[in-house]
């Protein structure tokens, strides 16, 4: 469920509340009744045992009434006696019966070992028990003694109920209850029972009175919920007066533009809106301050580009000499003061490195890939010279002429992102090949490394345009924005890697064949006294004025790719001058690289910039200024 409101968490809130006291009333109740249960179980076994007992105590009373009066004299006599003797003992012996005459007792009756009754009184019944009448001598010995009479005594279960209920007055006839067999014992007090029928009594044992279980249920259900209803209550209470009118109160004061008062608010909500209105005007000036960066560095720009014109200008007032010379003093004074004005401009604004800052949104020409592709390389050779990684460039015939209309600004971060990552997958000595092939209508870039290469799910997410993070300083567009840049420029973007061996990264761009522009119409452009690369027309317009009158010769470039495979038809010793800031994604140094590792040794940089504004470097001959250095 989302949650955006205030509101909405305090339904939540008393939901959970509520669903939590009705699942804890759900467990009490539950955990009363096992209880409950639980103890009945554990009464009924002790009201077993105690009812058993009683059973066993009337029987003793019975059996030991049975053995005195089977050990009498006038008893034993009768038992042992013929037929004829028996007559005479019988008033003897039925006198000793009568101790035994029990109202729970029917009737009873003596059998001999040949099954004879020798003695029957009362009515016989259902219910009955068979003693064996064992003799040792004249004394009864169940152990030792010849049981050879049985006495079986007939019950009456209406007497014998009365007889238990004396024995104990809190037994209580049960129509429910679990039956207890009378007579299933092996033993019937001191006598063992040979035979015996069966005799379910049921008896329970009277309790004090007690609350019934639906009662108790019933009693702890209303108490869990009048506290269910308390808590919700006091729920509602706390979160309508504590959190959510004070948050509300806040909002609305924001809402408002209005202040927060020092009492009467929660002083953690205070401060922290406090902290955040603090925060939004640092984000405030933060912007403004990044605005002025901006400006400044536009100005920086500006003050750049004046000092081209202003070339121009004094090389036509240094050699106009039909002009009178308080006119070219005049415009010497002008110029000296607008060179001041962009020294200035250049000093206080300079942002390091130097950067063309109207590139990124400025339309571009063709620029070829080669050339690209060097002076890249060239800078990741510089970065990472201190890394044991060597990094090559390999190319065929077909591609020094592909050109590509992708921002040249976005090119270079794709492919210095994916340098990157192959040079940081190096974690010892290795390789970065990166080989360019193109044919009509598309360029590949390959780019391998010798690194601990990637894992097959990992490339997964990046060819499905997912971010991932497997470096612990990662920057940059990362891998999959790479993938997106590339797809955007219609092209495409492959990986194939093996852990531990490593991975090559293919690009695959749309391109188109330009062809080299000869130099100049003049048959002998192989010859010149010097190169001039500069993007702006007058620069070099002025350069070649100059050279006029100097009478040498000079081959001017506005466009890297009218430079091509033309420039190699001079000779290696040639100086050649190129701006520093050519107007597109490459500068001027990184391009001079290009034409140093092709074997152009005198090379000059021309720039508005201080020297000290650039990090040394060695295939630079020099730093001059803008203006015309024709020897």
């Amino acid at each position: 469920m989302e949650i955006n409101s205030l509101n909405a968490i305090n339904r939540s809130i008393k939901k959970n509340i509520t669903l939590s006291l009705l699942s804890l009333l759900a467990l009490s109740l539950l955990i009363l009744n096992v209880i409950y249960y639980s103890n009945v179980t554990a009464v009924n076994q002790q009201n077993k045992i105690e009812i058993s007992s009683n059973f066993d105590l009337l029987k003793s009373n019975i059996s030991e009434k049975i053995s005195i009066i089977a050990s009498s004299s006038a008893f034993v006599d009768y038992l042992r006696s013929g037929s004829v003797s028996q007559k005479s003992l019988k008033s003897d012996f039925i006198y000793d019966l009568k101790t035994l005459k029990l109202k729970d007792i029917n009737g009873m009756k003596i059998v001999s070992a040949s099954g004879d009754t020798i003695f029957s009184d009362g009515a016989s019944s259902s219910y009955y028990v068979d003693l064996p009448l064992c003799y040792f001598d004249r004394g009864l010995d169940s152990t030792l003694g010849d049981c050879s009479h049985h006495l079986i005594l007939y019950f009456d279960i209406t007497a014998l109920i009365k007889s238990l209920q004396k024995v104990n007055d809190n037994l209580i006839q049960c129509k429910h209850c679990t039956p207890i067999d009378f007579l299933s014992s092996k033993t019937f007090g001191s006598f063992n029972v040979a035979n015996a029928s069966k005799m379910p009594l049921f008896f329970d044992i009277k309790k004090p009175q007690s609350f019934n279980i639906i009662t108790i249920n019933l009693i702890v259900f209303l108490f869990m919920a009048i506290l269910a209803s308390w808590t919700w209550r006091r729920t509602n209470f706390i979160l309508d007066k504590y959190i959510s009118h004070p948050l509300k109160k806040i909002a609305n004061k924001l809402k408002n533009g209005e202040g927060l008062a020092q009492n009467g608010e929660i002083d953690e909500l205070a401060y922290l809106v406090n902290q955040i209105q603090d925060r939004e005007e640092k984000l405030k000036i933060a912007k403004e301050n990044e605005n002025l960066v901006v400006i400044g560095q536009m100005l920086s720009q500006v003050a750049h580009d004046m000092r081209s014109p202003l070339a121009v200008i004094n090389t036509i007032v240094k050699q106009a000499v039909q002009i009178p010379k308080r006119q070219r003093t005049l415009m010497r004074g002008a110029d000296q003061q607008l060179r001041g004005l962009t020294d200035n401009l250049l000093s206080q604004y300079r942002v390091k490195p130097v950067t063309n800052l109207l590139t990124e949104n400025t339309a571009h020409e063709p620029q070829k890939i080669s050339i690209l592709l060097s002076s890249i390389i060239s800078e990741k050779q510089a970065e990472y010279n201190q890394l044991p990684v060597a990094i090559h460039y390999k190319s065929d015939s077909n591609s020094d002429n592909a050109t590509t209309d992708i921002s040249m600004v976005d090119f270079k971060r794709v492919i210095s992102n994916i340098l990157n990552n192959a040079i940081e997958a190096i974690h010892e000595t290795g390789n970065v090949t990166v080989t360019l092939t193109a044919s009509s209508n598309s360029a590949i870039i390959r780019i391998n490394d010798s690194g601990v290469g990637m894992k097959p799910e990992l490339i997964e997410k990046i060819l499905n345009g997912k971010s991932v993070s497997y470096k612990k300083n990662g920057v940059g567009i990362g891998l999959a924005s790479s993938y997106n840049f590339i797809q955007s420029w219609g092209g495409d973007l492959d990986i194939a890697s093996q852990q531990n061996v490593g991975t090559t990264v293919i690009i695959t761009i749309p391109t188109s064949i330009h062809h080299d522009i000869a130099l100049q119409d003049d048959p002998c452009h192989e010859y010149a006294d010097l190169i001039l690369i500069d993007d702006n027309k007058s620069v070099t317009d002025a350069w070649e004025l100059s050279a006029i009158s100097k009478r040498r010769k000079i081959i001017t470039f506005n466009n890297l790719n009218d430079v091509g495979r033309g420039i190699k038809k001079f000779d290696r010793t040639i100086p050649i001058y190129i701006d520093s800031d050519l107007g597109g994604a490459i500068r001027g140094e990184q391009y001079a690289k290009v034409l140093y590792e092709q074997g152009f040794f005198n090379i000059y940089l021309t720039t508005g910039y201080k020297n000290s504004s650039f990090e040394p470097m060695s295939w630079i001959k020099g730093i001059i200024g803008k203006e015309p250095n024709i020897g």
